[in-house]
């Protein structure tokens, strides 16, 4: 091995010859221990496994050909690996490392340093300062240490670690993982699969192309997964995940998350706190967990469960299923045909328009039909039951039960367009009840009036009387509003075991 060493001035030097001042020969051996010492120094070891160490000064240092270990030193160097597999440290200063052919291991040290790999399967680490790291081709590895740095894999399978300070990672083509560390970072997989984790700090992750998985873990971070089946987790702080395109997998966990679904069938958890789930397009399976979470299917067939807590819960468009689940929750199913259930607990359910089916549960709920003709069971609790317009069937279950109509235009009169009413309990104050006190019964007069009733006398053509017929065990409720003789409204009332066919009290009806 020839030992070549410079002077404190600014020397040329080839492995191959020597300048003048500059002690130690050429080499014979091609395997040389070179060193600059002070000033601007070029060093080439041209071929051989080298060692060369530029010492103080920015220096231009080239390893050539061969397995060689570069030293920069103090000052701003250019350190190029060559062929090979070659180590290159930029030590202090603000240094540019390239690797070139080759397995090759840099390390900018100190300073603002610039490390590319180069082809090969190479591992880069930034160390202190903002640095600049890129992969090239292979299958590379990064660490970026301390300060803002900024990380490209290339091409290949590259594993990126943005350390300490708030980093930016681009993974490039191949399937790549990816670290934030510490700091606010921003991390974007690009092409393939890549597994994308923030760790600390408030971080901001990007999937791009390919299946990809994304943790937020601790911080309030933004994830977003870009084309193809991505699956998320947003780990603690208050996180926002968008599905993109594709069908994805969004799990909020801790903190007060909000998680859009996108594109494709998608299938989101709030997890703990106080989520915003939103389905968008297709069939969506939406779940809000623990806390009190807003929920919404969007456009598709949707299915949707609030959990613990008091949620809100909207089907927006499409046949949706939603499901209150515990805690006092408001449900509603937007347009289609819908089923919905609220649970335990004391739930409004209102379903909109569509023929849908509202089952309210344990609890003193509130349900509402609205448009099309609906299906309405109370279940246990005192619950009140308004069909809306069309032909609606409704069953108060067990407890005090309240059947509401507030226009005639809730039970039109007629074999195929007036409401039912299955089971009802009449006795007394204390039974289930009819609430009509939202119809005007006499529209000739100013005012919402009272009914008068009737009976099973019938009708004398006066505006305002209500009266009943009986039909083998059920009851018919009619009502005349204009003074016409007939009935503008009537309700029918399926036999119950306790239900009265030969009088009803007047306390079963609120006039």
């Amino acid at each position: 091995m020839a030992n070549i060493t410079g002077t404190d001035r600014s020397d040329t030097i080839n492995s191959q010859f020597v300048s003048t001042g500059v002690t130690g020969g050429p080499s014979t051996s091609g395997a040389d221990l070179i060193s600059g010492r002070g000033g601007r120094d070029r060093i080439d070891g041209s071929g051989g496994n080298d060692i060369i160490n530029g010492d103080d000064g920015s220096d231009v240092l080239r390893g050539g050909d061969g397995n060689d270990e570069v030293n920069g030193g103090a000052g701003n160097d250019d350190l190029s690996g060559g062929r090979g597999n070659d180590r290159l440290n930029g030590g202090t200063g603000d240094d540019w490392l390239l690797g070139n052919e080759g397995n090759d291991s840099l390390s900018g040290g100190d300073g603002r340093d610039a490390v590319s790999g180069g082809d090969g399967d190479d591992r880069l680490w930034g160390n202190a300062g903002n640095d600049t790291l890129s992969g090239g081709n292979g299958n590379d590895s990064f660490s970026g240490g301390d300060g803002r740095d900024a990380i490209s894999g290339g091409d290949g399978e590259d594993w990126l670690w943005g350390d300490a300070g708030n980093d930016t990672l681009n993974g490039g083509d191949g399937r790549d993982t990816l670290f934030g560390g510490l700091g606010d970072d921003k991390l974007n997989g690009n092409d393939d699969n890549d597994s994308i984790n923030g760790h600390d700090g408030n971080d901001m992750l990007s999937g791009g192309d390919g299946d990809d998985r994304l943790w937020g873990n601790a911080g309030n971070d933004m994830l977003s997964g870009g084309n193809g089946n991505d699956s998320f987790s947003g780990g603690d702080g208050r996180d926002v995940i968008s599905g993109g395109e594709g069908d994805d997998w969004l799990w909020g966990d801790a903190g007060n998350d909000i998680l859009n679904g996108g594109d494709g069938r998608d299938t989101l958890f709030g997890g703990l706190g106080d989520d915003k789930l939103n389905g968008n397009d297709d069939n969506d399976s939406i779940n809000g967990n623990d806390g009190n979470d807003t929920l919404s299917g969007g456009s598709g067939n949707d299915s949707l469960s609030g959990g613990d807590g008091n949620d809100k819960l909207w089907g927006d468009r499409g046949d949706d299923r939603l499901s209150g689940d515990n805690g006092n929750d408001w449900v509603s199913g937007g347009s289609g045909n819908d089923r919905l259930s609220g649970g335990d607990g004391d739930d409004r359910l209102s379903g909109e328009d569509g023929n849908d089916e509202l089952v309210g549960g344990d609890g003193n709920d509130l349900l509402s039909g609205g448009n099309g003709n609906d299906k309405l069971s109370g279940g246990d609790g005192a619950d009140i039951l308004t069909g809306g317009r069309g032909t609606d069937t409704l069953t108060g279950g067990e407890g005090h039960d309240t059947f509401t109509f507030n226009s005639v235009n809730d039970s039109r009169s007629g074999f195929d367009i007036r409401d039912v009413i299955t089971g009802f309990d009449g006795s007394g104050p204390s039974g289930d009840q009819i609430d009509l006190k939202g119809i005007d019964a006499n529209r000739t007069t100013f005012g919402n009036n009272d009914f008068t009733w009737k009976g099973s006398a019938g009708p004398t053509g006066a505006a305002g009387e209500l009266w009943y017929v009986d039909e083998g065990a059920n009851r018919l409720i009619k009502g005349d509003v204009d003074g016409g003789g007939n009935a503008d409204f009537e309700i029918q009332l399926v036999g119950h075991p306790n239900l009265n066919v030969s009088a009803l009290p007047d306390s079963d009806i609120i006039l």
